[in-house]
């Protein structure tokens, strides 16, 4: 399932929990054809997996399959990666379904990470985003790194302090120019000529220009 989808999915729910599961792939079982396939060759002997390894291109799917075979179309929980998510309207329904998913594990035999594991809660991170009874929004703890930059050529070292923070400006509202157009924003600085510059009432758009260039 998609990100995008499992977030669609979890709207309108107010209490959530997620489960994570313990050395998730390794406890899937391969069968003897399969475990041939995983051999691996070093100087001294031969070895295979008896057990889906993680570094297997095909493994995040398998495992997805498997997971959502085990689920068996539980209602009010996700399935995202080692991770189930359990949701739901108010506590009692939430309760219920995170009861169910719990007895389908122990029925399974799958052990799950408690320290990993989070429930009851009001709002939670889930795929970079942070979900609550009102919906999901950006996690600004993930945005706040974000960065954009770029590399001087041999002539732009030259420049001055102030020819460079104002092509650090240029540079970024070009770079992001289809999250900028049509939108009020501010650039923060602590450069005061970077103010007279991009000022319009203080200075003329062709000097700008120029002392930019």
């Amino acid at each position: 399932m998609e990100s995008k989808d499992i977030l669609n999915r979890l709207h309108g729910s107010k209490v959530f929990s997620k489960v994570d599961l313990k050395d998730a792939y390794l406890q899937i079982p391969l069968d003897q054809s399969s475990s041939i396939l995983t051999t691996i060759n070093i100087p001294f002997a031969l070895f295979k997996y008896n057990f889906l390894p993680f570094d297997l291109s095909c493994s995040p799917a398998i495992f997805q399959e498997v997971m959502s075979m085990v689920l068996n179309d539980l209602e009010g929980v996700e399935v995202h990666q080692d991770d189930f998510i359990v949701h739901g309207t108010d506590k009692i329904v939430h309760e219920l379904r995170l009861i169910a998913l719990l007895r389908c594990l122990i029925e399974q035999n799958i052990a799950v990470n408690p320290n990993k594991c989070s429930f009851c809660a009001s709002s939670f991170e889930c795929l970079g985003y942070l979900v609550d009874g009102n919906g999901f929004r950006p996690d600004m703890k993930r945005l706040a790194p974000l960065c954009v930059s770029r590399k001087l050529t041999v002539n732009k070292q030259g420049y001055s302090q102030t020819q460079r923070e104002a092509l650090a400006v240029f540079q970024a509202g070009k770079r992001l120019h289809k999250y900028l157009f049509g939108k009020k924003f501010t650039i923060v600085t602590n450069h005061k000529a970077l103010k007279f510059i991009y000022h319009p009432e203080k200075f003329l758009a062709r000097s700008s220009v120029v002392m930019v260039q």
